[in-house]
């Protein structure tokens, strides 16, 4: 039983340690896409004051 715990636990720190990789990785390209917009084009609100 406690030989199948480890087992349990490793293949969900491996989920664990996937997931977490693929967040940074979608953090990461949202951030290159975002620094390769041209700002000048965004629209600007005239209600956003308040």
């Amino acid at each position: 039983m406690q030989d199948q715990l480890w087992i349990v636990a490793l293949i969900l720190a491996g989920f664990v340690c996937y997931v977490v990789g693929k967040v940074i990785a979608a953090m990461n390209k949202s951030k290159k896409q975002w620094e390769q917009v041209d700002k000048s084009k965004l629209k600007t609100w005239e209600d956003d004051e308040d």
